[in-house]
């Protein structure tokens, strides 16, 4: 069974409400797109390369080698990273804290595959609808919203891995002239006054933009674009960009904003393969 048949069965399952199934199905399709990414036998990146690297409940994954923890883990991060613009999320759940892709491979992945069901205090919410919209909170229990799901099809179908499959063209959003990313959004934090992950969001914003129309647009030219993709959901609201006048309480770009926007432009393109 290929992955693209996975995908197209968990929409299958949405399109009669059967979330939790879908879900399930999805993330065996990460697993195997994390597989083809980081093929069995590829070298372990983690420092420590111990049994954090085991799946929780199978214990498959040898030590030196990367395990299945840490493949499925890298493969989501650097997916939901570039598709969202964070270089991690990470919430607190009975005083210690987790990751995104942790929280997905240890109380989703894991249980759901194994177990065949969430554990007691991980809740996966459908009742706020199922846009690409991600959220997610900690604290005794772990709630992610149903949006997870239009998110991860695209993780899968978008990744350079799955192309032929999808009959897609892989599309990224990279530094020109081959310059190492973390050195370029350090640079662009610092001369707007910015953390680093403000500017990740704001290279995630720059793409969806095209750099294209922010070099051809005058600054309200750029602020109306930027406007209309808010109104139309491609734009997500958050909160970071507000407290730092990014944008205003109505999530209207501001001149800071327009600066460094056009900043990332001048140092980023569109690539395809």
């Amino acid at each position: 069974m290929s992955i693209k048949a996975h995908i197209d069965d968990a929409k299958f399952l949405i399109s009669y409400s059967r979330y939790l199934s879908a879900l399930t199905i999805i993330l065996v399709a990460v697993a195997a797109s994390a597989e083809k990414t980081f093929p069995q036998g590829e070298p372990s990146q983690r420092a420590d390369q111990g049994q954090d690297n085991r799946c929780g409940t199978c214990g498959r994954g040898p030590s030196k080698a990367m395990g299945d923890n840490e493949r499925f883990s890298l493969f989501l991060k650097k997916r939901i990273g570039k598709l969202l613009g964070f270089n991690s999320l990470t919430v607190e759940h009975n005083g210690r804290a987790y990751s995104l892709e942790g929280i997905l491979y240890k109380f989703f992945r894991c249980k759901l595959v194994h177990e065949g069901a969430l554990p007691g205090n991980v809740v996966f919410d459908t009742t706020s609808g199922l846009g690409n919209y991600l959220s997610i909170s900690g604290g005794e229990t772990i709630v992610l919203s149903a949006g997870l799901l239009g998110v991860l099809i695209e993780v899968v179908e978008g990744a350079k891995c799955n192309t032929h499959e999808f009959g897609r063209v892989y599309r990224e959003f990279v530094p020109k002239w081959g310059e190492d990313e973390h050195k370029i959004v350090v640079s662009i934090a610092e001369r707007h006054g910015l953390s680093e992950e403000r500017i990740l969001r704001l290279v995630a914003i720059t793409s969806d933009i095209t750099c294209g129309v922010v070099e051809s647009s005058n600054d309200v030219e750029l602020c109306e674009v930027f406007n209309k993709l808010v109104e139309a959901g491609v734009i997500e609201r958050r909160s970071a960009l507000v407290t730092r006048g990014i944008v205003d309480d109505q999530y209207r770009l501001q001149p800071v904003g327009v600066a460094a926007i056009r900043d990332i432009a001048s140092h980023f393109e569109l690539v395809e393969s």
